[in-house]
Formats: structure tokens, C-alpha cells, sequence
């Protein structure tokens, strides 16, 4: 991607990793289905689909901030 279209593209993908990270609902001591979660915040149910790059931001924050390498137990549960 280059341009004014490949610019456009990185905006979308770190404005949606943003307003999901602040969002997770484990911040407000509740779960919710992965499906569901990201529906709410991006309007697309399957922007953090597996082997996507918002995936991979996505997990990675929550394995760095919460000090775990245990990410098979977060996608088999889908649920936040």
C-alpha cells in the first residue's frame, strides 16, 4: 500500500487497535464474546480475525500488559 489510500489504511488499523485496547472489557471486570467485543468496536466483527496484523497488536498488548505468554488460553475461550 503507498499513497494517500496507504496512509488511510495504517490511520483505520491504529485508530481501531487504540479504541480496542481502551475498551477491553476486562477493564471493566467483565467478559465479553470476541465476536461481540469487536463488532462494538469497529463496526466489522472481523477486523481481529486470526492471522490478521490488528490480531497480532491486539494479543500483543494483552500478553505485554497483563505479563502473559498464555495467548492459546485467551483465543480458545474468545471470550475478553
Amino acid at each position: 500500500m503507498d499513497g494517500y489510500f496507504g496512509i488511510i489504511f495504517w490511520k483505520v488499523l491504529l485508530k481501531h487497535i487504540e479504541h480496542g485496547i481502551t475498551k477491553l472489557p476486562v477493564f471493566c471486570s467483565k467478559k465479553e464474546r470476541l465476536a461481540v467485543y469487536v463488532a462494538q468496536v469497529t463496526g466489522d466483527p472481523h477486523f481481529f480475525d486470526s492471522n490478521t496484523f490488528a490480531e497480532l497488536l491486539l494479543f500483543d498488548f494483552i500478553t505485554y500488559h497483563f505479563h502473559t505468554n498464555n495467548e492459546e488460553s485467551i483465543l480458545e475461550s474468545y471470550e475478553l
